[in-house]
């Protein structure tokens, strides 16, 4: 008798679906496990469903997203990466809360702790080598958040919190330049992650993995971050004439 591919309860050779967790069954089903392994949770292998998984998102357009969107895309990205873990796995998951929750204090990052935590685990559990860290990512976020409280002054009036009218030249520069930091390490762990979790997703070999699409969010991001880069660009050019 076969077993459900992510739960592990008995099935019907003629179930579409586990009637313990609802899950879609393959048309090969798993063979009955040996004696002493029914409680062994299900490998990445068995975990994949039949058919296409657009869950590849390239290193290369993480990069360049990251550059162009910054924290925006981190939160986009958050999104994203949390829906393909809900999708794969099965569990409760709320990837939209999930994302948006890293905007607030403190807790979102215990948000991005659990973020990093859940995709090390599905590779440390099928052996695949990686250098995702929890902490890493708790800590870059530290960094941002102290570079964004830094910024903030020097953009905003305090008293009105409204965008202030005109910069210094001094205060322009400074702006840049920790905003750029801000970004380049933004990317650099984005693109660091992705890389692993994609060397994850590549290992499913009964499943068939493609590129995520490119969304209609992620046009807006790109073309968004474009605009801002154009004005960020002039007006440097406009403070070294």
């Amino acid at each position: 008798m076969p077993f459900c591919w992510h739960c592990g309860k008995r099935t019907d050779d003629k179930d579409i679906t586990c009637a313990a967790c609802g899950k879609q069954q393959p048309v090969v089903q798993q063979t009955e496990p040996a004696q002493g392994q029914e409680n062994k949770p299900p490998t990445a292998a068995a975990q994949a469903r039949a058919g296409e998984m657009p869950v590849v998102i390239p290193v290369g357009r993480v990069a360049i997203m990251g550059v162009l969107g910054s924290g925006i895309y981190m939160i986009f990205w958050m999104y994203l990466t949390w829906k393909h873990y809900r999708d794969h796995t099965g569990e409760k998951a709320y990837p939209v809360w999930h994302a948006l929750s890293i905007l607030v204090p403190i807790y979102g990052l215990f948000r991005a702790h659990a973020h990093i935590k859940a995709y090390k685990a599905l590779m440390d559990n099928n052996n695949i080598p990686n250098s995702l860290s929890p902490m890493l990512m708790v800590l870059v976020l530290v960094i941002i958040n102290i570079l964004a409280t830094v910024v903030l002054p020097l953009t905003f009036n305090p008293e009105t919190l409204r965008p202030l009218d005109e910069l210094s030249k001094d205060a322009s520069l400074t702006v840049f330049i920790l905003t750029a930091i801000q970004i380049a390490i933004t990317t650099a762990i984005l693109a660091s992650v992705q890389a692993d979790i994609n060397k994850y997703w590549e290992s499913l070999k009964k499943a068939t993995v493609s590129r995520a699409r490119f969304s209609t969010l992620d046009i807006v991001i790109a073309v968004f971050g474009l605009w801002d880069l154009i004005w960020t660009l002039g007006l440097l050019a406009a403070l070294g004439e």
